[in-house]
């Protein structure tokens, strides 16, 4: 059995968030971690470039 089918199973925190979100939330929270972890790795980039080249 899938680990994932089981926790899907379980029922939701009731009106914690709309039936149809439940999937979003699911891919939401980890695209936003890549964004974030590149932003901040291209930020951290460019300010030790400008700092080095300064």
């Amino acid at each position: 059995a899938h680990p994932h089918r089981r926790l899907r199973g379980r029922a939701p925190p009731a009106g914690r968030d709309r039936p149809g979100a439940q999937e979003q939330s699911d891919r939401w929270p980890e695209g936003l971690l890549v964004g974030v972890y590149l932003g901040a790795l291209g930020a951290i980039s460019v300010i030790a470039l400008i700092a080095y080249f300064r």
